[in-house]
């Protein structure tokens, strides 16, 4: 039997030893007990430790490769007791964001690129807002942070009662130079959205530098959802309005598996996103998600060959009628495609886009808390409390179970 140990450069001398034996991968515990381990997709998975003592605010992480090392070990100081570490297939980049309320009219974050470097910085929303004329910081409502390929986007809402509209801003910090850019996208009306006839935005998609986020309204008396796209320095690219034909939405709660912004918000808040159905953006297409009042199902409509908005997919599972309803979409991306699992009262449907379409697909019950921060798991059979790691493109799993209580963490060969 051959036993191959790699060691990793003595000045560093707080990274986990790594070691091959037989079958298993084992790493020795770092600065701080590892107490969380999230999955960047793309580039491996993050060993987080924090301070068990409480006397430091540190993060300590460690990036583990797909070739079973611990590739760079790293510590980030956020300003405050919870950061959110904000993670997404799309980027290169991680970021820590301390503040999801305004800390004396700013945000404070780390940023953390695939190199492991960290650059801890700022930004002021006062001045934002002061350039569209307002000066009520603290009347801002977050919404949303998502990581894109380019830039890292927030979304804020802020209500102007006494002229009856919510402004809907958004900013965006380019991931190379942290610069800060933001535009104004279009109004809402806000005794419409507070009858829910009118729907917050709604992050669609992001392709290379254009980032779409969708909302459901009115458009005159028609039934209709606008899509606004911004570049990376927050350059308004379009505002296009979708029609679908035949369209009778129901109220969803809508979410994305993912570490964004609204997910700590709804953890942090107990409150969800609503919607009537919501656009997506993807692979250069437009589609529009909804669950379906009136056939109560998922419907998908896409776009014909004379630009209508038509149903792409078949009804199934239908709901029985009823005069209330509990429904749901979720959206899961993984790899090159994106699920969207349905759920009006218990009867769940499911689609998945991919280069070659849409079609409708069959799924099993899915525990999307883990898939949230092990997307990985969804390919490969493991027990709920086991997280999935590749090395060389083999599942290799941990128990997830007492972690904090581990010296040495070790991964086995499925």
């Amino acid at each position: 039997m051959i036993y191959l140990k790699k060691f990793l450069l003595a000045f560093l001398p707080l990274i986990p030893l790594m070691t091959l034996a037989q079958e298993d991968i084992e790493i020795e515990r770092g600065k701080f007990p590892f107490n969380k381990i999230v999955e960047w997709p793309g580039k491996g998975t993050l060993m987080i430790g924090t301070d068990p003592s409480g006397r430091s605010q540190e993060i300590n992480l460690n990036l583990l490769n797909f070739n079973g090392e611990i590739q760079w070990n790293r510590s980030v100081f956020p300003k405050q007791k919870n950061s959110h570490l904000i993670i997404s297939s799309l980027s290169d980049y991680i970021y820590f964001v301390d503040d999801l309320k305004l800390n004396n009219n700013s945000v404070r974050y780390n940023q953390v690129n695939q190199s492991g470097s960290v650059v801890p910085t700022k930004f002021d929303m006062l001045s934002v807002i002061r350039s569209y004329r307002y000066t009520t910081p603290d009347d801002l409502v977050l919404k949303e942070i998502v990581n894109t390929p380019k830039a890292l986007v927030f979304y804020y809402q802020l209500p102007i009662k006494d002229k009856g509209i919510i402004e809907n801003f958004f900013v965006t910090i380019t991931h190379h130079n942290n610069r800060v850019y933001h535009c104004k996208g279009p109004v809402s009306d806000y005794n419409l959205t507070h009858k829910g006839e009118e729907n917050i935005f709604v992050f669609a998609g992001a392709n290379d530098d254009e980032i779409s986020f969708s909302k459901y309204g009115l458009e005159g008396h028609k039934k209709s959802a606008t899509l606004f796209s911004f570049n990376s320095k927050a350059e308004p690219i379009s505002t296009n309005t979708i029609i679908p034909s035949q369209f009778s939405p129901l109220p969803s709660e809508v979410e994305f598996i993912g570490l964004n912004g609204s997910y700590y918000l709804k953890e942090q808040n107990r409150t969800q996103i609503e919607s009537n159905g919501t656009a997506i953006v993807f692979n250069e297409n437009i589609y529009y998600v909804v669950n379906d009042e009136k056939e109560r199902c998922l419907k998908v409509y896409g776009q014909n060959e004379k630009g209508e908005f038509v149903v792409l997919n078949e009804c199934g599972n239908q709901a029985d009628n009823s005069r209330r309803y509990n429904s749901s979409l979720v959206f899961v991306p993984l790899d090159n495609k994106l699920f969207v699992l349905s759920s009006i009262n218990e009867k769940t449907n499911a689609v998945e886009f991919s280069e070659q379409g849409v079609k409708n697909v069959a799924i099993a019950t899915l525990d999307l808390e883990k898939i949230r921060e092990n997307p990985r798991s969804f390919k490969t059979k493991s027990n709920k409390n086991e997280y999935v790691h590749l090395i060389n493109d083999i599942p290799y799993t941990i128990d997830l179970s007492n972690l904090e209580k581990l010296d040495k963490f070790v991964f086995k060969k499925q």
